[in-house]
This record gives C-alpha cells, structure tokens and sequence, in this order.
C-alpha cells in the first residue's frame, strides 16, 4: 500500500469518502464502507510503518501496540457497520457495544498519536513527545481538513529520503 503514501491529497480523500456516497443498501453497502474505512486506516497503518522504518535503530520506538490497534481498529469497524444495520438490539448487546466503543476510542487516539508521533519524528530529525504531535493527531483525527496537511507533509519526508 505504499502508493498510498504517493497519492495527492485529493486522490486519498476520494478513495476513503466515494465508498460512503455510493447508493447501496445491504451487504452491497455495508462493503463499500468498509473498504473506505479500510483505505482510510492502512493509509494511518502505511504512514506509521513507513516512517518508523526510516528512523534510525537507536531512535525507534516500539510498533507492536501500533499493530495491534490497526487491527483492532479494523474489526471494531466492521463490527460497528454491521450492528447499524441489525435492527434487533438487546440491553446487553448494547452495554458490550458500549465498552467496546470505550476502549475503540483509545485505540484509535494511540493509532493517530503513533502515525502522527513516527511522522513528526521524521520531520525534525529527532524523536518527538505526543505533545510535539499534537497537530499530526488532530489532523489524522479530522480527516478531511487534515488529508491536506499529513498528505504534504508524508510526501516531503519520502522525497527527502528517497524511498517508497
């Protein structure tokens, strides 16, 4: 997936929001979704690995919890998608949904401070705080403003590095 990191911004935002604007219901629509969620996180999960393999050794940090919430991300997506379209809830499948979407939701902060931290790192040249990636999160966080800030910012460092 390492042309996704090639992309213009405009072509990223197109390949994670068409899915959504299709005009499929069933199975046919709860797909579509899910291929743009899917492109949306291997584009966080590209970014991440990539520039952590550009770090140098002594520098990198740990990427197992990285890799572990890029999937767990995944299947609480396709979870979710298919729940909203199950029309019989129950109490308790709504507390578990509830707890699930809970620890979802630190996940997903972990995923775009770690893709955002790598990315950040990169671009100093030093390994940064989550507090100096803050502007990486919330941009990974508010997708369609940020595409047009990561997108740029992922190109130069490849460029500068000569890789992907």
């Amino acid at each position: 997936m390492k042309f996704l990191l090639r992309s213009k911004s405009w072509q990223i935002l197109a390949l994670v929001c068409v899915p959504f604007f299709l005009p499929f219901d069933g199975i046919i629509g709860i797909i579509c979704r899910l291929i743009g969620l899917f492109i949306y996180h291997t584009w966080i999960f590209t970014i991440g690995t990539t520039m952590h393999f550009l770090l140098p050794q002594h520098l990198k940090a740990n990427i197992k919890y990285f890799k572990i919430s890029y999937g767990f991300n995944l299947f609480f997506c396709l979870i979710a998608i298919a729940a909203s379209y199950n029309n019989s809830t129950t109490v308790d499948f709504e507390y578990i949904y509830i707890s699930i979407s809970v620890f979802y939701i630190f996940s997903m902060l972990y995923f775009f401070s770690f893709a955002g931290r790598m990315l950040e790192s990169m671009i100093e040249g030093r390994v940064v705080s989550n507090s100096d990636a803050l502007k990486a999160l919330f941009c990974f966080w508010f997708f369609p403003w940020g595409v047009w800030q990561i997108q740029p910012a992922v190109k130069n460092v490849l460029d500068k590095y000569q890789t992907a």
